[in-house]
């Protein structure tokens, strides 16, 4: 037997009343028969009247059209302006990047090390002829003193290169003690510095000042630091951003940095504003955010000479000489120079002591008052606390970085970007794009030149 009853029916039925009730009927038609219509029941069960299977066919064309004006209401009702529009991740990444090729303006702020904080700006206006754009950055590293009695030093790395002149100066290489309490450091300006170069090495003159300072008097003393580890994480992220502002690398950068991002979402704030929001990265630019096992180094500290003056009346060391091969530096192994445990109270003892533990010792005795040691390959204790640093630094910034572009949907453009959790501190660094603001009095040489400015150049 045919069975002309379909059990979807009735929520068909009450579609369609809910259709009826918000699309009201033309003016022509009474109160009455809108009343009825709109007040219409079914009857639990009940099939409407002529509806069976022959009918099917012409019933599902209607319920199918019947079902699109319902989603079109659903949908006045939920959006109001309209459906949204679907932004991608991909389309907010490739604006980005071709925002990049703009005039831009990045600042640093916030990042914070034990004893050294990082702020700066770099700069680049393209609102010139093409070929012919303004550079400048400034970098500061503020380099906190760990006896309150002393100043700090703030360290500076300045670079401008403009249609007109190139130019470097830097503040920091060194340091003189002033007086109690009191250290200047040295400067100097390199006219016709290359941009390239500093783009490649950003802190390259920053490496001639010794990852420690020390001063002291009879009344006091005081140490600076900036240590390799702290210099890998400034010059990596120096150089990424530089990167950024490259036409010839922005496009490689952005394309690592999407594929590196773990977490990314895009976020609707207003009709056609947006926020990209990622995290979770992997890595940033030559930063992996993985702990690295210290490597065993005693091949390179073999090599190591130590070379030091030694005064056999009053058995003390008078100045010290420490050349280890180029290599152990770039493994993040150091070595501890503790030489606590030299007979140094027993002169005629310490040749044979070393020439037991070295590889070889070098021993100049002819100026009774300082003896010149040369030590190849004592075996000094390593000391990997600065590798170690830098592994945990590393996978906490893993944790805490992410990223934020804002679009805007009806220019498709993006205006600004920021990374933040940049170290403990919560630091960022913020990417303006579009037209920049050039003080010219940034851009010129003499600004910074002081009567203690060495001069390099014409």
């Amino acid at each position: 037997m045919l069975n002309d009853h379909d059990s979807n029916d009735a929520i068909r039925h009450r579609n369609l009343e809910r259709i009826g009730r918000a699309l009201p009927l033309p003016p022509s038609a009474d109160a009455d028969r809108q009343a009825r219509w709109q007040n219409a029941g079914l009857t639990p069960g009940a099939v409407h009247p002529g509806r069976g299977v022959w009918n099917m066919k012409r019933y599902t064309r209607t319920a199918l059209a019947t079902t699109g004006i319902a989603a079109a209401l659903a949908a006045a009702v939920w959006f109001g302006l309209g459906p949204a529009n679907i932004v991608s991740a991909a389309t907010v990444f490739e604006s980005f990047r071709s925002a990049l090729a703009q005039s831009l303006s990045i600042h640093i702020d916030g990042i914070q090390f034990e004893q050294a904080s990082i702020e700066g700006d770099i700069i680049v206006d393209r609102s010139g002829e093409p070929g012919a754009e303004t550079r400048y950055a400034e970098v500061h590293v503020l380099l906190a003193a760990d006896n309150p009695q002393w100043n700090d030093l703030d360290a500076v790395l300045a670079i401008c290169q403009s249609p007109s002149e190139a130019w470097q100066y830097g503040r920091g290489s060194g340091g003189m003690y002033s007086g109690v309490g009191q250290v200047a450091m040295t400067e100097y300006l390199v006219r016709g510095q290359s941009w390239r170069d500093f783009a490649r090495q950003p802190l390259d003159h920053f490496g001639s000042m010794p990852s420690e300072l020390g001063f002291g008097s009879e009344e006091s003393s005081v140490t600076y630091r900036f240590t390799r580890e702290q210099r890998i994480v400034v010059e990596q992220l120096l150089r990424f951003l530089l990167d950024l502002t490259n036409a010839e690398t922005a496009g490689q950068v952005i394309a690592n940095v999407q594929d590196s991002a773990g977490d990314v979402r895009v976020e609707r704030i207003e009709k056609d504003s947006y926020v990209l929001h990622a995290s979770r990265f992997t890595q940033l630019g030559d930063l992996a955010f993985v702990k690295r096992t210290a490597p065993d180094v005693g091949d390179l500290v073999r090599q190591a000479v130590y070379t030091f003056g030694y005064d056999p009346t009053s058995k003390r060391i008078l100045s010290t000489q420490f050349a280890p091969p180029t290599e152990l530096y770039e493994t993040g192994v150091a070595i501890s120079r503790d030489t606590a445990e030299f007979p140094l109270d027993t002169p005629e003892a310490l040749v044979p002591f070393l020439r037991e533990r070295a590889v070889t010792v070098e021993a100049d005795q002819s100026n009774k008052d300082e003896w010149v040691i040369r030590v190849t390959g004592y075996p000094f204790a390593t000391d990997s606390s600065g590798l170690e640093w830098l592994g945990d630094y590393l996978t906490a910034l893993r944790d805490s970085l992410t990223l934020t572009i804002e679009y805007d949907a009806a220019a498709s453009a993006v205006r600004r970007a920021e990374f933040r959790g940049i170290g403990p501190s919560d630091g960022r660094v913020t990417l303006d794009l579009g037209p920049v603001i050039l003080d010219p009095q940034r851009l010129r040489s003499e600004s910074w030149v002081t009567p203690q400015t060495k001069i390099i150049g014409r």
